[in-house]
């Protein structure tokens, strides 16, 4: 039972750095189009302060979106957290059993 609660604990942990890598991953590609896409308004003929204002604007939806995103993955970190601690709490009262010899 120890080593099942123990994989699970593990499963979680990996679930956990699996959503906060795709996370980062998605945000640096929003962030990277955002520039792209900045780059290719700023290429065009626009007036000076129309293509610094739409620039500044795509880099803020990406920011924004980066950040919804962050935001999300931490919220699932949490839940994830939370379930790990209650199941830490366990795999501790069963070592805990075997040491005392009451398992």
């Amino acid at each position: 039972m120890s080593e099942e609660i123990f994989s699970t604990i593990r499963t979680i942990e990996g679930e956990a750095e699996d959503l906060i890598n795709q996370a980062r991953n998605k945000a640096r590609e929003i962030l990277e189009d955002a520039k792209r896409q900045s780059r290719t308004i700023h290429a065009e003929e626009f007036p000076a302060d129309e293509t610094d204002k739409q620039r500044e604007r795509i880099v803020q939806e990406a920011q924004k979106k980066a950040s919804e995103l962050i935001e999300a993955a931490r919220g699932a970190t949490v839940r994830i957290k939370k379930q790990f601690d209650s199941n830490a709490d366990e795999v501790v009262e069963i070592i805990l059993k075997h040491i005392h010899g009451n398992a």
